[in-house]
């Protein structure tokens, strides 16, 4: 993620900032990419397979964000989930 952030500033000449997000009720997404000062990509990462994070599902009902990633070390599914508020889950 953070080498994507210092392409897009030598290609791109943009400047993303890369962050996390973590509430005090201990919901958490892994990284957030912002873009113009606003939330353009959360990504969660995980071991294995499973359904939607709760953290990650909790920040899309709350914040508009366009694009949302899950991803999985292991696994076989290769899913496109419907949209929250507007994002693009893949």
């Amino acid at each position: 993620m953070l080498r994507l952030c210092h392409w897009a500033a030598d290609v791109l000449d943009e400047s993303l900032e890369l962050r996390c997000f973590r509430d005090v009720v201990g919901h958490e997404v892994d990284f957030v990419l912002h873009r113009a000062k606003k939330p353009w990509l959360v990504v969660e990462a995980k071991l294995s397979d499973r359904p939607l994070d709760g953290g990650l599902k909790y920040l899309l009902e709350r914040v508009r964000v366009p694009y949302a990633i899950q991803m999985a070390a292991s696994g076989t599914r290769d899913v496109t989930l419907p949209g929250i508020n507007g994002a693009r889950i893949d």
